[in-house]
């Protein structure tokens, strides 16, 4: 999921709630505190500053495995003779990650894959997985497929999800990096947005909203975005 499209889903979201006409706009310049603007297009809604994380923090650390190597690869190819500019998150069972998956199989996922190619972001729970093709289920617990124009390769990649955890730490992680890095009175005015990256659920989202009172929270508004729950907004802003 690209660093643009994740803010402009934030606007979307903004411009049905509020009636507002947002738009999202990176920042280029490496020395200002926003990554990139929500900007009205009439100019009767006031800019917004926005900072961008993605949670896990460390998506490309991944156990050594042959069998995950080997999707990676295996994938890849398949999908770069059918389209480019795209990035595939896959998320193994554990019998995914023990035994692999068989040529059949990559074949079949590409060709889920391929089905989408009109769409801009797919992804498929288990349940859907299962759906589709349940022997495919067995071995990927879901998938998430972004297109990003002019990104000019395939990039394959395999979370640790059987390490996913259940109380929302991975959010609590994404916001005291950019609280730490800036401090808050330097962020007390501007929005953050957090990339889920398939591996944040709803579950550790109501997790982190027990423990976590939006006032008390850094930043003026913080938001989830999820390939399978879409638009979250942790703590609204006043």
């Amino acid at each position: 999921m690209n660093n643009l499209r994740l803010v402009e889903q934030v606007a979307n979201q903004l411009n049905v709630a509020e009636g507002a006409d947002y738009r999202a706009v990176l920042v280029e310049e490496r020395d200002n505190i926003a990554d990139a603007l929500l900007v009205s297009d009439s100019g009767r809604w006031p800019k917004r500053l926005v900072q961008i994380t993605t949670v896990p923090q460390d998506l490309q650390h991944r156990e050594v495995s042959g069998n995950r190597n080997r999707l990676e690869g295996e994938l890849g190819k398949a999908i770069s003779s059918r389209e480019s500019d795209c990035v595939i998150s896959v998320g193994l069972t554990a019998d995914g990650n023990r035994f692999g998956l068989k040529r059949q199989h990559i074949q079949r996922l590409a060709d889920l894959i391929a089905g989408t190619a009109g769409q801009a972001d797919a992804a498929w729970t288990g349940e859907e997985l299962w759906e589709v093709d349940a022997e495919l289920s067995e071995y990927i617990s879901w998938l998430s497929v972004q297109r990003l124009p002019g990104y000019g390769k395939v990039d394959v990649t395999i979370p640790l999800t059987q390490y996913t955890r259940v109380d929302g730490r991975w959010i609590e992680e994404g916001i005291e990096l950019k609280e730490r890095k800036y401090g808050r009175q330097t962020i007390k005015d501007v929005a953050l947005v957090i990339g889920a990256y398939g591996l944040v659920t709803s579950e550790q989202i109501a997790s982190f909203q027990e423990t976590h009172k939006p006032k008390e929270l850094p930043f003026a508004e913080i938001w989830v975005v999820s390939p399978f729950d879409g638009v979250f907004c942790l703590k609204p802003r006043p």
